[in-house]
């Protein structure tokens, strides 16, 4: 997983403002007088406007859920390494990704009914599967966790719920054409809380109203503005999911 954060070089102090410093550092802060604040508001036309401060972080991903066994000991996290583009990378654990990797292929098989979604949050050394409560599939989840911390949350609705969803308004894209409205991508959250739904952003408007009245809201529907997707300089189809093995 990649952060987008790039390391800059340190900025050089002029010694007459270090001196500056260092004096105000020592006899501490004088008393503001009016003289004093007109020379602070009036700036040289060449001097360089302060730079805002970074926004804060996002609050880090929430320790919510069933959780297995191995999430009774906080295991740390790893630390970030720089990349030599100037980007910070948090390494993969191979345990957590194997143990992933079986838990959404035996979701997408023998817990179809069950499994939603999964997720890694690697910078806290834990991950999230979504699934409709199951004691099989939680069974089976901790037994493949290999001793790694796992939180098990309630989705709303199923991986295949959604995506069957989706596929019904795949089939019917040559229908919004004819109505006017090109339906150009398909996505699912991970958390299995809805669909969404791309369409040109000139038909927006017109989707925002009719899909729902043709679909119904029994599954949630958002519905985004999207340009054509272009793949290799030709007109891309929607994105659809490959069928899973059955």
């Amino acid at each position: 997983m990649i952060s987008g954060a790039y390391r800059g070089g340190a900025a050089l102090i002029p010694i007459a403002a270090l001196a500056a410093i260092l004096t105000a550092a020592c006899t501490g802060p004088a008393d503001p007088t009016p003289a004093a604040a007109a020379a602070t508001s009036a700036s040289s036309p060449s001097a360089p406007a302060p730079t805002p401060s970074a926004a804060p972080s996002p609050d880090p991903e929430r320790r919510v859920g069933k959780p297995t066994k191995a999430c009774a000991r906080r295991e740390p996290a790893p630390g970030e390494s720089l990349t030599p583009d100037g980007f910070l990378v948090t390494p993969m654990d191979q345990k957590m990704l194997d143990a992933i990797g079986d838990i959404s292929h035996a979701g997408d098989r023998q817990f179809k009914s069950s499994f939603t979604g999964a997720k890694l949050v690697p910078e806290q050394a834990f991950a999230v599967v979504y699934r409709k409560p199951s004691k099989a599939f939680d069974a089976y989840i901790e037994k493949v966790s290999r001793g790694k911390c796992i939180y098990i949350r309630d989705a709303r609705f199923t991986k295949a719920e959604l995506w069957g969803h989706a596929m019904r308004i795949e089939k019917e894209r040559p229908y919004w054409r004819e109505r006017g409205i090109e339906v150009n991508h398909f996505t699912v959250e991970t958390d299995g809380s809805v669909v969404e739904v791309g369409v040109l952003p000139e038909d927006l408007a017109q989707a925002l109203v009719e899909l729902p009245q043709r679909y119904g809201t029994a599954i949630p529907l958002r519905i985004v503005p999207q340009e054509p997707i272009r793949l290799g300089g030709a007109l891309g189809p929607a994105e659809t999911p490959g069928p899973s093995p059955s």
